[in-house]
């Protein structure tokens, strides 16, 4: 068997596979698109082609930015990062498989936005607010929006008082005013500072302001309010 690349294939690389009498086996692009299709959010993207051995090639993709608005504006403090790879290998048949896709998410960051998040809800002063001693009594389920990217976090054990808040996707069909449900309405992680916005619609409580991160864990500013719309 032997491969073949063609014009173009420095930027989009396609492996053929061909047997020894020249028939083609097999083809498939094997480079990842991602980049060719990036909007204004991404700053930085890569994407290689590593050769492990002559039936083994490792792909990768380093993708960085910053979101942007509706208006294309971009959104401080909002970067993100996506790093994925799989191997590509060819069968002893000539046919061209892929493995199972790594996805590397940059999980210092996102520990650092549930800390966040974690260290709001379980203000004193917020679960006071909340009623929450009888919300609990009232409901089985206390819900958790997180507006600003709602599947990010979407498996995290996310705890108030130590029991846990049900995370959910949408809040389109949730009457948030008869549900009891937390809504991370604002996020923004820049340095060691996040700015946060949390409403609990139910009673009207309230908590935003700005956190700082020190010694391993947030600590509201001197600054921050919480109390009740």
């Amino acid at each position: 068997m032997a491969s073949s690349m063609e014009p173009g294939d420095d930027l989009y690389p396609s492996l053929k596979v061909f047997s020894k009498s020249g028939s083609l086996i097999d083809s498939k692009s094997i480079a990842y698109a991602d980049c060719a299709a990036g909007g204004c959010d991404v700053e930085r993207c890569a994407s290689v082609i590593k050769i492990i051995d002559k039936s083994t090639i490792e792909q990768s993709m380093l993708m960085t930015g910053t979101k942007c608005d509706s208006l294309g504006n971009k959104i401080a403090g909002e970067t993100f990062k996506v790093e994925k790879n799989k191997r590509i290998t060819v069968s002893s048949t000539g046919n061209i498989e892929f493995g199972v896709e790594k996805l590397i998410n940059n999980s210092a960051s996102r520990e650092r936005e549930k800390g966040a998040i974690e260290t709001v809800l379980n203000m004193p002063d917020l679960i006071k607010f909340s009623k929450m001693a009888f919300v609990r009594e009232r409901h089985k389920t206390v819900y958790l929006f997180i507006k600003p990217d709602p599947l990010t976090h979407s498996n995290a054990l996310i705890l108030q008082n130590d029991i846990p808040l049900s995370i959910v996707h949408s809040i389109d069909s949730l009457n948030t005013e008869e549900t009891p449900c937390y809504v991370v309405k604002e996020l923004s992680i820049s340095g060691d500072e996040a700015d946060i916005l949390v409403l609990f619609d139910y009673t009207g409580a309230m908590a935003y302001g700005k956190l700082l991160y020190m010694k391993n864990k947030w600590v509201p500013d001197p600054e921050f309010i919480v109390g009740v719309r």
